[in-house]
């Protein structure tokens, strides 16, 4: 993924605070689900190390193309671009079906415009959860968006449209169409409990992942590499599941807390939505500064279509038959591993398909053109690396 063909306009900077209503009209519980970068319900959710999450598209447009990016919440270096936490995106489609199909076709018109396009979602798990919607939700949900086109119109500013359901309020009718089936871990399957997303975008409790020994954590279900720390719990997704099913969460919760020796560190998890306390004294995975010193490479603004290293550090590939706008690339690693991941932007990525190493230009050099300006960096214009196809490289699979 090349940072020069990212679509412009799907996150736009925060401005008045829209109010965001559910079955029962309150605000305080869906102001959660909101994504702090557009301030919309969030859509294809990507959940950072950090724990905190955002849209697909509000994520990669606020990264950085030639350092560490940072959570706009927490301020918490990354560098890694997360795969989309299928189980949350089903979640709050089944939640919210409305809406959220509302921002899919909004989504959809403004990649169609620019030619870029976020990652399909397994149309398996799609049927798997849609056909547990019953007749009477499909009948509710087509109702509610009647009622919605007419009162409303096209305003985002209504999450469930039908206020005029009271009772318990918005738990207890979501609850309707949501089972705990749709919220389990892939490890103890049951249901979730301190959820813990990985860059693969693949779903654990926190107690159920063990880190090995030698400090590399692989996704159980997937065998990719987790990059990077230990991620965070995502409290997003902790909260919507506790939300839903409190008294399944309440007895799971009482369980996990006699496994664990000692039990979760609070100050692993980001306790309030200004993030006061998260981000502290994070570690940084990455010391670009002295990359220079080694002579590694940084491609400024290319990323990797398997593990979302973004920019991409070492040897970068780039396939010489996909003909997507944005490319496909992959990392040294990635490349070597064959990885069979898709790739971040839906290309059509084959195993019949060529990569060509790129040489690009050296760490010191991209520094050299920088300048400060009030603080900020500017990239100089320079000339690009040049691609050559080596012998020997097998195409990546």
């Amino acid at each position: 993924m090349d940072v020069n063909e990212t679509p412009q306009g799907f996150a736009e900077p925060p401005g008045e605070n829209k109010t965001l209503k559910g079955f029962d009209g309150a605000d305080e519980i869906l102001e959660t689900f909101r994504c702090c970068v557009c301030l919309e319900l969030l859509y294809k959710p990507v959940v950072l190390v950090c724990g905190h999450v955002s849209c697909f598209w509000c994520v990669h447009t606020a990264m950085r193309g030639d350092r560490e990016s940072h959570c706009p919440i927490c301020r918490n270096s990354f560098i890694h671009f997360p795969s989309v936490c299928e189980l949350f995106h089903f979640l709050l489609l089944k939640a919210y079906p409305v809406v959220y199909k509302r921002r899919e076709s909004q989504t959809q018109e403004e990649e169609i415009r620019t030619g870029v396009f976020s990652p399909e979602i397994s149309d398996c798990l799609a049927s798997k959860i849609v056909n547990n919607c019953d007749t009477a939700h499909n009948d509710v949900s087509t109702a509610c968006e009647e009622h919605h086109l007419k009162s409303h119109g096209d305003s985002s500013d209504v999450l469930v449209v039908d206020n005029s359901l009271k009772g318990n309020g918005l738990a207890e009718e979501i609850g309707k169409h949501v089972s705990v089936s749709d919220g389990l871990c892939m490890l103890c399957k049951k249901l979730l409990v301190l959820p813990v997303v990985l860059n693969c975008g693949h779903v654990y409790c926190r107690s159920c992942l063990a880190v090995p020994v030698d400090g590399s954590l692989n996704c159980p279900d997937c065998q990719t590499l987790h990059p990077g720390k230990f991620p965070k719990v995502c409290l997003e997704l902790d909260h919507l599941l506790e939300l839903l099913f409190p008294k399944e969460y309440s007895t799971r919760k009482e369980e996990i807390q006699v496994q664990l020796d000692p039990p979760p560190e609070v100050q692993s998890l980001c306790t309030s939505s200004n993030g006061s306390q998260c981000g502290e004294s994070q570690p940084k995975d990455y010391d670009f500064a002295s990359l220079k010193e080694h002579g590694l490479d940084v491609n400024v603004g290319v990323g990797c279509d398997s593990c979302g290293m973004y920019p991409i550090i070492g040897k970068w590939y780039r396939c010489k038959d996909c003909t997507e706008k944005i490319g496909f690339d992959l990392c040294e690693s990635c490349y070597s591993t064959r990885s069979k991941l898709p790739g971040r932007f839906n290309q059509q990525h084959t195993s019949d398909h060529k990569l060509m190493l790129v040489q690009p230009e050296r760490l010191r050099g991209i520094l050299w053109r920088l300048e400060i300006e009030n603080g900020a960096i500017v990239p100089v214009p320079s000339d690009d690396g040049h691609e050559e196809e080596s012998e020997d490289i097998d195409p990546a699979v």
